[in-house]
């Protein structure tokens, strides 16, 4: 077989122009080739090429008279590729030592977070949520709940207020919780927005007078549906939207009582359940327009809630409940850093007309008169 010189400077880079595509190889094409190499000075030898993987390989034998061929040792197996050679990668391993000093230096961030002065009253504006997760406790797997709250300063910089777990989400927790956040600073707060937790809203009423309670948009809308046929649900659903998209207060409650109206033909259950909840439904309409959108239901915390569930479900089940709070502790601070330096969450003006005395109402100035 004759073949033709292929030049190349190094022999990593020597190719051979008979080897073909992969797709168009023949079973022939896989043999090994032989080509000449020419090098830097001039000279020539042989070498065999491997097809598939372009190895070059010196085949010139020695001659008594011809030294620099040294012979080909056939006891060394093909020479693997190049990217198979590198070293392997050996894990850093930690010593349960300095795990137990990194989680002693993350307990003591978490709690001078849980723990510091809430000095950006007055805080206008109060969001409450509770997730739910699993930990063990005296041997038993068991459900506790984590309630966490986050509230809008003067500045208009949303800021993340603690966490606690309780073993329960009832009226005696919440109390507690709140009762916590106000012995730390939490003051001025005009609206409360949260879903319709158990005695969550006589906690508000005990520990934050002058607050009003905005139930939750989203979560009202689900138990409405639950008393309608899934067939209409969907056409139920647009006609209660359309209260939220009005331009006024005056025409968010008239809108209400025509769709209460509507509804009570076909759907009665539905009309009472929303003509029930519409001190709770349109509390937000007393507040700047500006500031509805954020108002009328807590999905603004519904990122950080995604954000705090995708990291528990990688534990699954906690082993005690410190480690709860160390894990939620340690993101909401992270999350609190980062609302700290990014811009306002409402606008400065708009929060000084949210924090303004309400104007007081004539029927107000008659009581007043006529007690007087």
């Amino acid at each position: 077989m004759r073949t033709r010189p292929i030049a190349a400077a190094q022999p990593t880079q020597l190719k051979m122009a008979t080897i073909l595509p992969a797709r168009s190889r023949r079973p022939d094409d896989y043999r090994p080739r032989v080509a000449v190499q020419k090098r830097p000075s001039g000279r020539s030898r042989p070498v065999r090429i491997d097809p598939i993987h372009h190895h070059v390989t010196d085949i010139t034998v020695a001659h008594p008279g011809k030294p620099g061929h040294p012979p080909r040792d056939r006891s060394n197996p093909r020479p693997r590729h190049p990217r198979n050679h590198s070293p392997p990668l050996t894990p850093a391993l930690l010593q349960v030592s300095q795990v137990s000093r990194l989680a002693k230096s993350l307990d003591q961030i978490v709690e001078d977070f849980r723990t510091r002065p809430l000095d950006g009253a007055p805080y206008a504006y109060l969001v409450l949520d509770a997730l739910e997760v699993k930990c063990r406790e005296g041997g038993r797997t068991v459900n506790v709940c984590v309630v966490h709250a986050v509230a809008v300063n003067r500045k208009g910089f949303r800021e993340s207020l603690g966490l606690d777990v309780v073993t329960s989400e009832d009226g005696a927790a919440w109390l507690a919780f709140l009762r916590s956040l106000v012995a730390r600073g939490l003051s001025g707060v005009r609206l409360v927005t949260s879903d319709a937790h158990p005695g969550l809203v006589d906690a508000v009423q005990a520990t934050l007078p002058g607050a009003s309670w905005q139930r939750c948009r989203t979560h009202f809308m689900r138990n409405l549906l639950t008393r309608v046929p899934k067939s209409a649900q969907s056409f139920v659903a647009t006609m209660v939207r359309t209260i939220f998209a009005q331009p006024d207060a005056e025409t968010v409650h008239e809108q209400h009582r025509r769709i209460v109206d509507q509804l009570e033909t076909r759907f009665p259950e539905a009309a009472a359940l929303l003509d029930e909840g519409e001190p709770d439904l349109l509390a937000f309409t007393a507040f700047p327009k500006e500031h509805w959108r954020q108002l009328w239901s807590n999905n603004s915390l519904e990122r950080l809630n995604r954000e705090i569930r995708r990291r528990t479900d990688v534990v699954g089940i906690f082993p005690d409940r410190p480690s709860i709070v160390r894990l939620v502790g340690a993101l909401l601070a992270e999350q609190h850093d980062e609302w700290a330096v990014v811009r306002r969450y409402m606008s400065a003006e708009s929060i000084t007309k949210a924090l303004a005395p309400p104007p007081i109402q004539p029927e107000e100035v008659n009581a007043i008169e006529a007690a007087a």
